[in-house]
């Protein structure tokens, strides 16, 4: 609007708008309503959604492309049950579709893990893991996904997915005779002397606060925050030394806490990556 200005910029962004509401119509679509420079549609199918967004974002690039115009689409998906009065549309579906149009930026399509879920397997490949985002009214975070429509982003995309740990996993950490399994959904897991910490280790080389493990874009990571640094032992005894500094865990392996410590350590921490089965049952990856 600044660049052109408002009667200038309004004819464009409304003919982009036209285009977006039949493309939704061309994959059994239906408009609910126009707000601003904004669209809101239903669809029968999350497949259909899918691939109308996809279209969405390659039908507005090539028009701002060719005529060289800074247009950029943000698109939130989500697939649930809705209030239906007056023709419009309401409730907690409508709510988490709404924070992930906010989530996305220029060029993104965004959705959640529950959407993800119902697609083939064929859309599925074409999602990225991207973060866990406070829902409101509920005390677990949204599993926020991106999906890659961009042939030059399809290729990492897909090494990127044959890296990262799958949503439905959990680690497990074991230090003497206590097993903890901690989910993607417990981001904050703390480690160290101190009461207050979820996993204590008393010794004189953990700090009060030692460490900390978050799950990020798929991959569980941990945080050292002590004094003397944290080892991470892979199963082959190479090693890595963190201080003030992070690292992802991989399938398996030792942790310890302010010194070098191998599996036979009586004070080690053993992690491992659980994959769930169909069964909900977890297993070793």
């Amino acid at each position: 609007y600044e660049l052109m200005g408002d009667e200038a910029a309004n004819i464009i962004i409304q003919n982009c708008l036209m285009q977006l509401v039949e493309i939704a119509n061309q994959h059994q679509g239906h408009l609910v309503k126009m707000i601003g420079d904004e669209i809101m549609a239903v669809f029968p199918q999350t497949d259909e959604t899918v691939k109308a967004a996809i279209q969405m974002q390659e039908i507005i690039t090539e028009y701002a492309n060719s005529n060289g115009l800074q247009l950029g689409l943000r698109i939130g998906l989500n697939f649930g049950s809705v209030i239906t009065e007056n023709d419009d549309i309401f409730g907690g579906t409508v709510n988490a579709a709404a924070r992930m149009v906010a989530f996305a930026k220029s060029g993104q399509i965004i959705t959640n893990q529950s959407t993800v879920e119902t697609l083939p397997k064929v859309l599925q490949a074409q999602t990225r893991l991207m973060e866990h985002i406070p829902s409101p009214g509920h005390t677990e975070k949204m599993v926020v996904y991106q999906i890659i429509w961009e042939r030059r982003e399809l290729t990492s995309a897909r090494t990127y997915l044959k890296t990262t740990i799958p949503f439905n996993t959990a680690l497990q950490l074991k230090h003497h005779d206590q097993i903890v399994t901690i989910n993607p959904d417990q981001s904050g897991f703390t480690i160290g002397r101190n009461i207050d910490n979820h996993l204590i280790i008393c010794d004189d080389y953990t700090s009060r606060q030692h460490a900390q493990i978050n799950f990020r874009k798929g991959k569980f990571i941990l945080v050292d925050q002590s004094t003397n640094g944290t080892f991470i032992v892979r199963p082959d005894n190479s090693h890595i030394f963190v201080l003030r500094e992070e690292s992802v865990l991989q399938n398996k392996g030792w942790i310890g806490l302010g010194e070098l410590r191998f599996q036979d350590h009586p004070d080690v921490i053993t992690f491992e990556i659980l994959k769930s089965s169909s069964s909900g049952k977890n297993q070793k990856l």
